[in-house]
């Protein structure tokens, strides 16, 4: 950690799950583009890594965007030495595959306080010091809200509320110089799978109705997409765009993959399950079959 003041007219940066894949590429992306970011993350995956422990352009600070008190912590620290806020990149999150029916609905409860009701909250402790840069708030969501696939509905469902009310946060900020948007890839090329199957439910708490969803889970490619997943890097190059146009959109798909689950999700009905089963059935076999 760093104790030094900046300059009152450095660009200053907010990105949580700084050690994760994408936030460390947000992180990155902002710092070489010469801003002062603080990164943040839960305390065990600081500890895990810190790349940035000699950089005096890289705050690295404990976060949990759940507690009230972290929040507001990090909220008087960016306060005391930069006094402004620039971006706020809603970054922290996780996968919670399972089928909807047995998925632990603490677990549930807990998904939605990360990925959405966090980040909000989070937004409303800092809002006077992005107003005071005429900041921007830059939340991750995910197409896969768009064309949810079996076994990813709890955490389609979280990503599509935060999407919703970064939507609503940017039409309420109209007027008052703070802009809101997001930034949707698809599948990301990170261990974003690997932890996620972590969270499936035991096998004993799996109905046997839901056999194939399972399946598709564990053999195919539904949390990671394969050859369809983009780099961090890609996202947060949006990211950091998104943060730094005048006018930013209300949303920014990333990547090919992100702008055809959009288009999917405007099909009718039968279409959407046909390319859905066509999609699910094809990384299946890939995975199978590279396997």
């Amino acid at each position: 950690m760093h104790d030094e003041t900046t300059s009152p007219s450095t660009e200053t940066a907010l990105v949580t799950g700084a050690a994760g894949g994408v936030g460390r590429a947000v992180v990155e992306r902002f710092r070489a583009d010469g801003w002062r970011v603080y990164a943040t993350d839960v305390a065990a995956a600081l500890d895990e890594t810190d790349p940035w422990v000699d950089d005096d352009d890289v705050v690295t600070a404990e976060l949990d965007v759940t507690d009230a008190a972290d929040r507001e912590r990090v909220r008087d620290r960016i306060a005391a030495e930069t006094g402004r806020l620039d971006c706020l990149a809603n970054v922290a999150g996780y996968a919670l595959p399972g089928a909807v029916l047995d998925t632990d609905e603490t677990a549930v409860r807990e998904l939605y306080d990360v990925l959405v009701h966090g980040p909000t909250a989070l937004a409303r402790t800092a809002f006077d010091l992005l107003r005071a840069a005429d900041g921007n708030v830059v939340t991750v969501t995910s197409s896969l809200a768009r064309t949810v696939f079996p076994g990813t509905g709890h955490y389609a469902a979280a990503k599509a509320a935060a999407a919703t009310t970064t939507d609503a946060l940017r039409a309420e900020c109209r007027g008052t110089g703070v802009a809101a948007t997001t930034v949707e890839p698809a599948w990301v090329d990170t261990p974003f799978d690997e932890r996620g199957l972590e969270r499936l439910p035991p096998s004993a708490d799996r109905h046997a109705a839901f056999a194939e969803t399972y399946r598709r889970l564990e053999r195919g490619r539904l949390l990671d997409g394969g050859l369809a997943a983009v780099s961090p890097e890609r996202v947060a190059r949006v990211v950091v765009h998104a943060a730094t146009v005048a006018r930013p959109r209300a949303s920014y798909p990333v990547g090919w993959p992100a702008w055809g689950l959009r288009l999917v999700g405007h099909l009718p009905t039968p279409l959407v399950d046909a390319v859905r089963d066509t999609v699910a059935d094809a990384v299946t076999r890939v995975r199978e079959w590279r396997a």
